[in-house]
Order: structure tokens, then sequence, then C-alpha cells
């Protein structure tokens, strides 16, 4: 598998670390199951770019959001990735 050769994952099967350097508490994030399943071991950056594929990847491969966004149901922004709890520090840092 190619994601195994780049190292940015973790075999379910053994629980062995391809990524021991992301597998770390520097790199825990709080994430909804949906997110930690996508997020694996990838760096915070790495996942970041991971997300923002996610409308292309639909695009090419979803007829549904095809559909969808010809229809007007859903609407594509290029808005940057910002994680709750990024939006949670800054929030934090701002109060008196």
């Amino acid at each position: 598998m190619k994601a195994a050769a780049k190292g940015i994952f973790k075999l379910k099967a053994t629980g062995k670390v391809f990524n021991q350097h992301a597998d770390n508490h520097e790199n825990l994030v709080p994430a909804c199951a949906p997110c930690n399943l996508l997020k694996t071991s990838y760096s915070l950056e790495m996942f970041r770019k991971q997300v923002s594929l996610q409308v292309e990847r639909g695009r090419k491969s979803s007829v549904n959001f095809r559909t969808a966004e010809r229809f007007g149901q859903i609407q594509v922004t290029n808005a940057p990735v910002v994680f709750w709890f990024e939006r949670y520090d800054t929030q934090e840092e701002a109060k008196p």
C-alpha cells in the first residue's frame, strides 16, 4: 500500500506504528470518531491537507456529491481548514 510505504498510518491488525514520530502526545488532538479515523497518525498539517482534498475527491468519485452540488444543495467554499480546538484556544486566549 502507498500509505504504508510513506509511513503515515498504523496497521490495525498488529498495532505496529509506521510513523513513530507522529505517535506522540504533541500529535494528539480532540477529534470525533470519523475525524479520528481519517486522521490516523497524520501530522496536524497533513490532516488539514487531507480534509481540504475532500471536495475534489467527492466531485471525482461521488455522483451524489455532484448531483447535490449541481442542484445547489452543497456550496463549496475555499475557506481554510480550522479545527475546533484551534478556535477554542483562540477564544480562551481572548478571555480576560
